[in-house]
C-alpha cells in the first residue's frame, strides 16, 4: 500500500487545488481596487508557474502536461472544458433565474423546463440518424455549435437584467433554452 501511495502525485495536487482555488478567487470576488486585484493575479500566474514545473519534472504527475502537446489530446480537452461551461452555464443560469427575478416556484421552474428536456431527447435521436445516413458531422456540428452560440446569446439578451428594464415574457422562457439545449445534446452525440 505504501509504494502506491508513493506514486500518488500530492504536491501536484496541493499545486492545482491552490492554482485553481486563486482562479476561482480571481474570476468571481468583485475587489475593492486594482491592487488587490493585481496581487491576486500575481499570485495565480506564480501558481500556475509552480504547478506547470511540478508536473512537467514529476515523474507520475496528476496532469500529464506533455499530453497537451498533441493537437488532438489538445482540442478535445479544449471542447470539453467550453462544453462544460456551456452546459453547466445552463443549468444553472436558468433555474437561477426564474427563481430570483421570476419569483416562479420549483414546480413551475420545472414546467418551464419540460420543452428543453424533450429537446434533449429529439435532439439525441436526430443527431445519430443524422450520423448513421451520412456519416458525416463535422460541417454538422459546427452549424450546431453556432446556433447554439446564438441561442445563448439570446438567452443572455433576453434575461440580463440591465436594471430590471428587459423582463421576458412568460411564454418567453418556455422556449429561451431549447435552442441552446438542442444544440449541445446534438454535438454531444457526434
Amino acid at each position: 500500500m505504501k509504494e502506491k501511495f508513493k506514486k500518488v502525485d500530492v504536491t501536484g495536487i496541493v499545486a492545482l487545488s491552490f492554482m485553481l482555488l486563486l482562479f476561482v478567487v480571481l474570476t468571481s470576488v468583485e475587489f475593492a481596487n486594482f491592487y488587490q486585484f493585481s496581487f491576486v493575479a500575481v499570485l495565480f500566474g506564480l501558481a500556475l508557474y509552480m504547478f506547470l514545473k511540478l508536473e512537467l519534472t514529476n515523474g507520475d504527475p496528476i496532469v500529464p502536461i506533455g499530453l497537451l502537446k498533441d493537437r488532438s489530446v489538445l482540442g478535445s480537452s479544449l471542447a470539453n472544458m467550453f462544453g462544460s461551461i456551456y452546459m453547466f452555464a445552463l443549468l444553472y443560469y436558468f433555474p437561477v433565474y426564474n427563481s430570483t427575478v421570476m419569483n416562479l416556484g420549483t414546480k413551475q421552474i420545472g414546467i418551464v423546463l419540460i420543452p428543453s428536456i424533450i429537446a434533449c431527447s429529439v435532439s439525441s435521436v436526430l443527431s445519430g440518424l443524422y450520423m448513421k445516413w451520412t456519416g458525416k458531422y463535422l460541417l454538422f456540428a459546427i452549424v450546431f455549435s453556432v446556433i447554439g452560440c446564438f441561442g445563448i446569446l439570446l438567452l443572455i439578451v433576453r434575461t440580463y437584467p440591465f436594471d430590471l428594464l428587459v423582463i421576458p415574457a412568460r411564454f418567453e422562457l418556455y422556449y429561451l433554452v431549447v435552442i441552446p439545449y438542442f444544440s449541445f445534446f446534438i454535438c454531444v452525440q457526434l
